[in-house]
Protein backbone atom coordinates (compact mmCIF):
# COMPACT_ATOMS: atom_id res chain seq x y z
CA UNK A 1 0.00 0.00 0.00
CA UNK A 2 2.65 2.38 0.91
CA UNK A 3 4.63 1.78 -2.48
CA UNK A 4 1.52 2.37 -4.69
CA UNK A 5 1.13 5.91 -2.72
CA UNK A 6 4.90 6.41 -3.40
CA UNK A 7 4.58 5.68 -6.94
CA UNK A 8 0.94 7.79 -6.92
CA UNK A 9 2.52 10.97 -5.51
CA UNK A 10 5.79 10.61 -7.57
CA UNK A 11 3.59 10.29 -10.69
CA UNK A 12 1.44 13.50 -10.00
CA UNK A 13 4.55 15.76 -9.11
CA UNK A 14 6.33 14.86 -12.08
CA UNK A 15 2.93 16.02 -14.08
CA UNK A 16 3.04 19.18 -12.21
CA UNK A 17 6.51 20.10 -14.33
CA UNK A 18 4.52 19.70 -18.14
CA UNK A 19 1.20 21.03 -17.15
CA UNK A 20 -0.35 23.22 -19.89
CA UNK A 21 -0.84 21.96 -23.22
CA UNK A 22 1.61 24.11 -25.93
CA UNK A 23 1.53 24.05 -29.69
CA UNK A 24 4.03 26.19 -32.20
CA UNK A 25 1.51 26.89 -34.90
CA UNK A 26 4.05 28.12 -37.64
CA UNK A 27 2.76 30.04 -40.55
CA UNK A 28 1.08 27.23 -43.11
CA UNK A 29 -0.87 28.81 -46.99
CA UNK A 30 -2.80 26.58 -48.66
CA UNK A 31 -4.30 28.33 -51.85
CA UNK A 32 -6.55 31.36 -50.25
CA UNK A 33 -5.76 30.32 -46.55
CA UNK A 34 -3.52 31.45 -44.55
CA UNK A 35 -2.83 30.43 -40.58
CA UNK A 36 -0.20 30.52 -37.58
CA UNK A 37 0.67 32.20 -34.65
CA UNK A 38 2.75 35.28 -34.31
CA UNK A 39 4.78 34.02 -31.61
CA UNK A 40 5.43 30.47 -33.79
CA UNK A 41 6.55 32.32 -36.57
CA UNK A 42 8.96 34.22 -34.66
CA UNK A 43 10.33 31.42 -33.07
CA UNK A 44 10.37 29.20 -36.08
CA UNK A 45 14.15 28.65 -36.31
CA UNK A 46 14.26 29.79 -40.23
CA UNK A 47 14.53 33.87 -40.97
CA UNK A 48 11.61 33.10 -43.86
CA UNK A 49 8.20 33.37 -41.91
CA UNK A 50 5.66 35.77 -40.96
CA UNK A 51 2.21 36.78 -39.80
CA UNK A 52 0.69 39.59 -38.26
CA UNK A 53 -1.45 42.34 -39.59
CA UNK A 54 -2.37 46.22 -39.08
CA UNK A 55 -5.17 48.45 -38.41
CA UNK A 56 -5.58 51.64 -39.71
CA UNK A 57 -8.19 54.36 -38.39
CA UNK A 58 -8.42 58.18 -38.98
CA UNK A 59 -11.28 60.03 -36.92
CA UNK A 60 -11.79 62.93 -38.76
CA UNK A 61 -13.35 60.74 -41.52
CA UNK A 62 -14.36 57.87 -39.17
CA UNK A 63 -12.19 55.83 -41.78
CA UNK A 64 -10.95 52.46 -40.51
CA UNK A 65 -9.13 49.63 -42.43
CA UNK A 66 -6.66 46.58 -42.06
CA UNK A 67 -3.99 44.19 -44.11
CA UNK A 68 -3.06 41.41 -43.14
CA UNK A 69 0.41 39.51 -44.72
CA UNK A 70 1.85 36.26 -44.03
CA UNK A 71 4.79 34.00 -45.64
CA UNK A 72 5.64 30.66 -44.92
CA UNK A 73 8.90 28.70 -44.91
CA UNK A 74 8.76 27.84 -48.56
CA UNK A 75 8.09 31.93 -49.29
CA UNK A 76 5.07 31.37 -50.56
CA UNK A 77 3.15 34.80 -49.53
CA UNK A 78 -0.57 35.73 -48.91
CA UNK A 79 -1.82 39.33 -48.19
CA UNK A 80 -4.96 41.02 -48.21
CA UNK A 81 -7.16 43.97 -47.47
CA UNK A 82 -10.31 45.11 -45.72
CA UNK A 83 -12.13 47.99 -44.66
CA UNK A 84 -15.33 45.41 -43.89
CA UNK A 85 -15.94 46.96 -40.03
CA UNK A 86 -16.42 43.36 -38.71
CA UNK A 87 -13.19 42.49 -40.33
CA UNK A 88 -11.20 45.24 -39.15
CA UNK A 89 -12.71 44.85 -35.34
CA UNK A 90 -11.61 41.33 -35.70
CA UNK A 91 -7.97 42.30 -36.39
CA UNK A 92 -7.74 44.93 -34.28
CA UNK A 93 -7.95 41.69 -31.52
CA UNK A 94 -4.73 40.56 -32.06
CA UNK A 95 -1.38 40.69 -30.18
CA UNK A 96 1.82 39.54 -30.20
CA UNK A 97 1.25 36.03 -29.37
CA UNK A 98 -2.33 35.66 -30.92
CA UNK A 99 -3.25 32.69 -33.49
CA UNK A 100 -4.31 34.19 -36.75
CA UNK A 101 -5.78 32.65 -39.62
CA UNK A 102 -7.41 34.61 -42.93
CA UNK A 103 -9.28 34.05 -46.47
CA UNK A 104 -8.58 36.23 -49.37
CA UNK A 105 -10.54 36.32 -52.69
CA UNK A 106 -8.74 36.62 -55.88
CA UNK A 107 -9.10 40.65 -55.90
CA UNK A 108 -6.75 40.36 -52.75
CA UNK A 109 -9.88 41.37 -50.09
CA UNK A 110 -9.69 39.82 -46.52
CA UNK A 111 -12.95 37.40 -46.71
CA UNK A 112 -12.58 36.10 -43.33
CA UNK A 113 -10.76 36.69 -40.10
CA UNK A 114 -10.42 34.86 -37.02
CA UNK A 115 -7.81 35.60 -34.23
CA UNK A 116 -7.38 33.13 -31.22
CA UNK A 117 -6.23 34.34 -27.87
CA UNK A 118 -4.87 30.58 -25.78
CA UNK A 119 -2.89 29.90 -23.21
CA UNK A 120 -1.40 26.92 -25.27
CA UNK A 121 0.23 29.32 -28.37
CA UNK A 122 3.71 29.87 -27.97
CA UNK A 123 4.62 33.34 -26.81
CA UNK A 124 7.30 35.31 -29.07
CA UNK A 125 10.56 34.59 -27.14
Amino acid sequence: MKKLLALTLLLSAAGLGVAGSKTNRTVYISGNWVSGSLGGARNSGDTTQYIGCYVYGNEASNFKSMYCSARDVSGTHLNCYSDAPAVVDIAGRLNSDSFLQFTVNTAGDCMSIRVDNYSYDVPKQ
